[in-house]
């Protein structure tokens, strides 16, 4: 598990798996697109839980590209609406703080894996 967030990982079927917070919590996601060849890969979140992310129908999608100099360039997207769907959402199930909220998740991600490839990586 690269995500500081996710404490151990698990999968119940081949095309789904279980990761375990923390605090206590359950993220089951379903992949619902992989392609070796093209390097990428999409889950959707099966339940949504806006106390922990204030977002629902949040899917994500990773593609690996190579990058400028040798290196490799990461694209991590991700979909969702607010957590509050309906008009007049409250404060904080509103579109800025679900756009923080995945802001902040895919840095945290992309910064976790980063830092996981770099530690792994042959020293030369």
């Amino acid at each position: 598990m690269f995500h500081p967030c996710f404490i151990r990982g698990s999968s119940k079927q081949p095309l789904a798996r279980c990761r375990h917070t923390g605090d206590g919590g359950v993220i089951d996601e379903t992949l619902i697109r992989g392609d070796a060849e093209k390097k990428t890969v999409a889950f959707h979140r099966d339940r949504d839980d806006v106390k922990r992310l204030p977002a629902i129908n949040y899917m994500t999608h990773v593609t690996v590209k190579p990058g400028a100099d040798g290196r490799t360039l990461v694209e991590w997207k991700g979909r969702f609406h607010r957590g509050h769907p309906f008009n007049d959402p409250p404060p904080g199930l509103d579109d800025d703080a679900a756009q923080a909220a995945i802001t902040a998740l895919h840095r945290a991600s992309l910064a976790a894996l980063k830092k996981k490839i770099e530690s792994e990586a042959p020293t030369q």
